[in-house]
């Protein structure tokens, strides 16, 4: 209760080692004070998580760039939670970072990415050009193309290494089939003839074409 009186109070401010241990030792003693201030201001959860010495230092601000023309680059922001007036309950703000001019844009429940777009167009480009956002989109798209062509080259080249050639070569006009139905009662080893086409069609399986046909064999019922 002491150590709580003299460091965790208002009084105590929540002082560092030495200060908490100095006010203790100007009223009383006890054997091993000095270590039991030192472990109980060490132990204090407010001390550990707010003081400045035991936290990681947030670094240097990272400023924006300074833009180099008027309407270059903007900054958005919603201001949502407004009263209903005529419709509309939000606001679009638009700002010029370099000018600090604004636009107020007013915005109807619900909006999606897609009409907050139409309106920047029709109430942003119209009156001030974007060809430098235009431009850096253009750029990142053709880096996102030479990404893609890169890792397609790397793709192939390892399905390369276990890829064997095999060509197609026509062995016949006729095929042998050793595993039919048991209806057909005919040997592993008879010959199986062709003796009509009576129909055909392209199927489309997996999104390839595949052509089928409807074949009559001989000596045998549709």
């Amino acid at each position: 209760m002491l150590l709580k009186e003299f460091h965790s109070t208002p009084t105590g401010g929540h002082s560092g080692y030495l200060r908490t241990y100095r006010r203790l030792a100007e009223n009383l003693y006890w054997i091993g004070m000095q270590r039991t201030v030192r472990d109980f201001v060490r132990a204090c959860d407010v001390c550990q998580r707010q003081k400045y010495d035991s936290t990681t230092p947030g670094g240097l601000l990272q400023p924006l760039p300074v833009p180099n023309a008027i309407w270059e680059d903007l900054s958005l922001d919603f201001i949502t939670g407004l009263p209903k007036s005529k419709g509309f309950e939000a606001i679009l703000v638009v700002v010029d970072r370099l000018s600090k001019y604004g636009h107020g844009i007013l915005l109807k429940h619900p909006y999606t990415a897609k009409s907050v777009a139409e309106l920047f167009v029709k109430e942003i480009v119209r009156l001030h050009a974007v060809a430098v956002e235009l431009s850096e989109r253009d750029e990142a798209l053709n880096q996102l193309k030479v990404h893609l062509s890169r890792a397609q080259e790397q793709m192939k080249h390892q399905a390369d290494k276990k890829r064997r050639q095999v060509t197609f070569e026509v062995v016949g006009d006729y095929q042998v089939q050793g595993d039919l139905p048991k209806e057909l009662e005919v040997t592993d080893a008879e010959d199986v003839y062709p003796d009509q086409v009576l129909g055909s069609r392209v199927d489309m399986r997996g999104g390839v074409s595949v052509p089928q046909s409807l074949i009559k064999w001989k000596n045998r019922s549709i």
